[in-house]
């Protein structure tokens, strides 16, 4: 179907055409989170398809896809979910967008070069996307940051619609902070922390990670604990980076600050990923039992 090319929309009804659309931006973040997750090859990217993925986005209020004749569906409820859908496409683009870009430079220079060190020019492009993914959640709209200010008398219809944006929050967020966490770790890998605005001695790095587990705990005490479920093991699996990483934090750190914080996000973060009842939860207590046993 080559629906990341802009022309294979011609001559479809608008409705077949926006399902298509949909369709394509849920399959190019769900094979991104597979590949970090999971370490899957992509397969929707630019270097496989041999183009760019260029298919547009706009929302017509003509084409509804709910049912437009349920109450709770009324209003500009589609639009605004529309609108916290391709912000989740945004945040998965850019996010693998400065992925995508470390590997291939790293791996050009390594054909020309044995230490693959980068040009300014590469290091200014990964400084620049850095700085775009990281300001992506400043245009999130606010009934996807705060679905309480979503008020309708009909109490049902609010609670209906509340629940769908706070299932949109805690994914949006969720997948924010691991890219964030995950971007870190590549790049501190590559010993590149300086491209990102960070030193590179360690115990910045490990506050630097711990900082993002807060922000991580603090999402979950505050998001509906039927959100959470309806994001599913992805979400879980997400969970169980962050706190594998708190683990190596743990692992790897004398400062008693630092390791009585980390600890303490990585209990709480468990006890989210428990009541979740994620099969990786047991693994990770497990883990963390043998780890303070070899200690």
């Amino acid at each position: 179907m080559r629906l990341h090319h802009e022309e294979s929309y011609d001559g479809l009804d608008s409705r077949e055409a926006t399902l298509r659309r949909n369709a394509l931006r849920y399959l190019y973040s769900l094979d991104r989170s597979n590949s970090s997750l999971n370490g899957k090859k992509q397969n929707l990217n630019e270097l496989r398809l041999q183009s760019p993925v260029i298919a547009g986005f706009s929302f017509d209020e003509r084409i509804s896809l709910l049912d437009r004749h349920r109450p709770e569906n009324e209003g500009c409820f589609e639009r605004y979910l529309m609108m916290g859908f391709q912000r989740n496409y945004e945040l998965w683009r850019h996010g693998f967008g400065i992925l995508f870009d470390l590997d291939l430079f790293l791996s050009a220079n390594s054909r020309v070069s044995d230490d693959r060190v980068l040009d300014i020019a590469q290091m200014r492009s990964l400084t620049d996307s850095f700085l775009r993914f990281s300001s992506i959640l400043d245009d999130v709209p606010e009934f996807v940051m705060s679905p309480t200010t979503i008020c309708n008398p009909d109490k049902l219809r609010e609670k209906y619609q509340r629940l769908a944006f706070w299932i949109q929050k805690s994914n949006i967020l969720l997948s924010y902070y691991f890219l964030q966490l995950f971007v870190l770790n590549r790049f501190a890998a590559a010993d590149l922390l300086s491209l990102l605005g960070l030193s590179n001695d360690r115990l910045s790095i490990d506050w630097k990670k711990i900082d993002i587990a807060h922000e991580v705990l603090n999402l979950m005490k505050t998001v509906p604990l039927q959100a959470l479920h309806a994001n599913g093991e992805p979400g879980a699996e997400k969970l169980r980076y962050i706190c594998a990483t708190l683990l190596e934090v743990m692992q790897g750190q004398e400062s008693v600050q630092v390791l009585a914080r980390a600890k303490k996000h990585f209990f709480g973060l468990l006890d989210y990923l428990s009541r979740l009842n994620s099969q990786v939860s047991d693994k990770l207590a497990r883990l963390y039992e043998t780890t303070e046993a070899s200690s």
